[in-house]
């Protein structure tokens, strides 16, 4: 699949506290240090901001922050941001105008997904990644589901862990998901998803 967005910067703020920030360039990006200074924190602060339930972790450093900022810039190379409380809740979206941020049309993007309302943090993503409304098969009775950002978002955002792994890192290693897992990746290489799957009806159905 081309690429349909990019990561631009992260920056988490607070109130009296320095804004932390991390810029990203073009294309592929590693985010590299020694052990204790904050890759996992970074990785965590991004996927939340996507949309991930789990706030993350706090650290000695994060005292005192109280929002992550994610920039991202579009194909057509409009700029985004997205902005969460590391609280929780829904997240604020602004675009950029040339000479700063504005509200965006649909100002406030809920958290949690929705497979016919793409005014969502996933369906936001999704449709910059020209994803949304697609649907994947969960289990080999060919049930389809909606596809979210929470299925997209472990191809993209690879930590170390999963990295030396034995195990392909297009797998969570949950069984129950290998299925789903294997029909989103099929669909990150053909950009055709399953929504020709006849779901098989059982006896008692």
């Amino acid at each position: 699949m081309k690429t349909v967005f990019q990561l631009r910067s992260l920056r988490v703020t607070g109130k009296a506290k320095e804004p932390a920030e991390l810029a990203f360039g073009p294309g592929f990006n590693v985010v590299s240090g020694a052990s204790s200074t904050g890759k996992s924190y970074i990785l965590q602060c991004i996927d939340f901001a996507c949309g991930a339930g789990r706030r993350p972790k706090v650290i000695d450093e994060s005292i005192g922050y109280e929002t992550v900022e994610l920039e991202l810039q579009d194909a057509s190379g409009n700029r985004h941001k997205l902005e969460r409380s590391l609280k929780g809740g829904d997240a604020r979206h602004f675009v950029s105008d040339g000479n700063g941020w504005k509200a965006a049309q649909a100002p406030t993007l809920s958290a949690k997904h929705s497979a016919t309302d793409p005014e969502t943090i996933s369906g936001f993503l999704l449709q910059l990644s020209s994803l949304w409304g697609n649907k994947v098969r969960t289990n080999a009775a060919g049930n389809l589901i909606s596809l979210s950002f929470r299925d997209v978002a472990h191809l993209v955002l690879v930590d170390e862990k999963r990295i030396i792994e034995d195990r392909s890192p297009i797998f969570s290693g949950q069984n129950t998901l290998e299925t789903k897992e294997a029909s989103v990746f099929n669909l990150f290489l053909t950009g055709v998803d399953d929504s020709s799957v006849i779901a098989h009806e059982t006896r008692k159905e």
